[in-house]
């Protein structure tokens, strides 16, 4: 009871913006039909819809979800960037950053900077299907948790076949300036609510200003970063901010992944514990390590 009163009273006087961010027009159908079972005071939240292409398919059906969403939430925007999709090429350095996928991806992020208006946001990537309770468990710890910037619920990577090991989306990391020296998954038995070092950014919820401020102090694409580590050095910065991390093990969200003509949900039956690590000697990074016993 007095941790529903405190998200009560804390909704009461704080408003809070959900942003849901989309470059797949099959992503559409499974998220919105999640986002319709997840618990939430809709009438408190403002819902931002980011569009982030110029696929000429995507934008009408968010549209539909826009208008058919309008009557139940505080607020309804939809917005496109009108952004072209980057590319992936086997084997490609890291100096074609501004033509790979990860760069729209980027300058999506600090797009957001600028449209959330409210000083709390709790982002959901489309290809992510969380659990009813997320938003309520990830708010409970957001306002609970000693010095909380960043909480994140759990989603592993995906591969091209279901059957296949799959680490988690948050990390231990070691890094030496913009370069990242090791990171560690952490292992998918833990339970409960685990500090953390950087994380995925799928599920989660965030200080407005805080996200500004991580994604101002990386400045953009550092050349030693590898592709994978983007995301895992803006929430890194967040901790480097002074603010805590924290990934809660009772939100566990599907990731979906589109291969072989459907739709594969990715999730804990098929998680590892891995590792990544600098190889000096090589130039490069010893990937997907599965740590076991």
């Amino acid at each position: 009871m007095m941790i529903k009163n405190l998200i009560e009273s804390w909704l009461s006087s704080n408003e809070i913006t959900l942003v849901c961010t989309f470059s797949r027009p099959n992503m559409v159908k499974p998220f919105f039909e999640a986002l319709d079972e997840m618990l939430l005071p809709r009438d408190k939240i403002d819902l931002l819809i980011f569009d982030n292409t110029e696929n000429i398919t995507l934008h009408p059906l968010l549209e539909a979800q826009a208008k058919r969403f309008e009557s139940s939430f505080k607020s309804v925007r939809l917005y496109t960037s009108g952004r072209v999709g980057g590319c992936t090429l086997l084997g490609q350095s890291n100096d074609k950053f501004n033509k790979s996928k990860l760069r729209p991806i980027w300058d999506m992020w600090v797009d957001l900077c600028k449209l959330i208006k409210t000083d709390v946001f709790f982002m959901l990537e489309d290809d992510t299907i969380a659990p009813p309770h997320a938003f309520y468990t990830l708010l409970c710890d957001f306002l609970t948790c000693k010095n909380a910037g960043f909480i994140t619920g759990i989603e592993t990577g995906r591969v091209l076949f279901e059957w296949m090991p799959v680490r988690l989306g948050v990390h231990y990391l070691t890094r030496r300036k913009n370069k990242i020296l090791r990171r560690l998954s952490l292992k998918p038995t833990e339970r409960g609510i685990k500090e953390i070092d950087c994380s995925g950014v799928y599920c989660f919820i965030c200080f407005t200003k805080l996200w500004k401020k991580a994604i101002e102090n990386q400045k953009g694409y550092i050349l030693e970063c590898p592709f994978f580590g983007m995301d895992n050095l803006l929430t890194n910065n967040i901790k480097k901010l002074g603010y805590k991390l924290y990934a809660d093990f009772r939100v566990w969200c599907d990731h979906l992944h589109q291969a072989h003509g459907s739709l594969i949900k990715f999730n804990k039956r098929n998680a590892v514990q891995m590792l990544d690590i600098w190889l000096p000697e090589a130039n490069n990074y010893a990937q997907c390590i599965e740590i076991k016993k």
